[in-house]
């Protein structure tokens, strides 16, 4: 009997001492987690730190070997008739006579500046499609000097001018492999806007079509944000479905964001989501499409 006992206080001992080295593991790990977390911001801010150093040494490099002072560009008022966008260019050299000019070269248009004071100034108008890259060109006594300078560079002029959406559909989706090539949608698409000089979207629905023809039109909420899709189609072989994000800015220009794209009976039988964009204006002319 007491060896019985004896045998039941091991196993009762053994148990304990299992469970409480399983508690001082679990507290070993988490003090193991902690401390790669710690390391892991040290390592990060560290990391940020020496991006930030190797930045500031980069810019004054180039503001040493640079021959401005300074250069900025200002961006005017986008013209709705003409579908133009002015911007006004500033340079100032460091080496600067009576005898200097100042050119600014886009691809092969070269054009001289209008010099101010101690600055040369230039307005030209773009499309929203240009990219704006200029060779800066000074020149003195017959001798000249280039620079690209990152100061004038503006990559993406539609997003200095219009406003924009992402989205994203929250929902299923389903159709047949094989006749009746049957088409369903059902769920929520989620916008944010990023709004460029308070010209905010006043309307936005999702609009599904079928060789052009509009079958189906959602309108989103009174923000435009949300927009709750239930739809049902019938598709016979080689027709195409596309689902489309519309919005109407305050300028009245049109902005179109494919969603979707199904073709009943494709080789690759099968819904195509795309992020392909295009901003056409009030009469209908396409500004911008993307390449997507």
């Amino acid at each position: 009997m007491k060896k019985s006992l004896l045998i039941v206080l091991l196993i009762v001992l053994l148990c304990l001492i299992q469970i409480y080295s399983f508690v001082k593991i679990g507290e070993l790990k988490s003090d193991v987690d902690e401390l790669n977390n710690q390391l892991s911001n040290i390592q990060e801010r560290i990391y940020r730190n020496i991006n930030e150093i190797n930045n500031n040494v980069d810019e004054k490099l180039e503001a040493y070997t640079s021959i401005l002072t300074s250069a900025h560009f200002e961006l005017g008022e986008f013209n709705t008739v003409t579908y133009q966008l002015p911007i006004t260019f500033i340079i100032q050299p460091k080496n600067l006579t009576d005898s200097t000019t100042a050119y600014l070269k886009f691809g092969d248009e070269k054009i001289k500046m209008e010099k101010q004071d101690t600055e040369f100034i230039l307005t030209k108008e773009f499309s929203i499609m240009d990219q704006v890259n200029p060779m800066i060109i000074l020149e003195n006594k017959g001798v000249q000097e280039f620079e690209e300078n990152e100061n004038l560079k503006l990559f993406s002029i539609k997003d200095s001018v219009f406003s924009s959406l992402s989205f994203h559909f929250s929902g299923e989706t389903s159709y047949n492999h094989q006749e009746p090539y049957d088409f369903s949608m059902r769920g929520e698409i989620v916008s944010s806007s990023m709004i460029q000089n308070e010209n905010e979207f006043k309307e936005i629905k999702f609009v599904i079509s079928m060789n052009d023809e509009v079958l189906k039109s959602y309108v989103g909420d009174t923000k435009g944000l949300l927009i709750s899709v239930d739809a049902k189609f019938e598709v016979k072989k080689g027709e195409k479905l596309i689902g489309k994000v519309v919005a109407m800015d305050q300028l009245n220009f049109i902005h179109e964001y494919t969603l979707l794209e199904y073709t009943a009976g494709d080789s690759f039988d099968g819904i195509t989501f795309e992020t392909h964009q295009k901003i056409l204006s009030p009469n209908g002319i396409v500004l911008f499409e993307s390449n997507e």
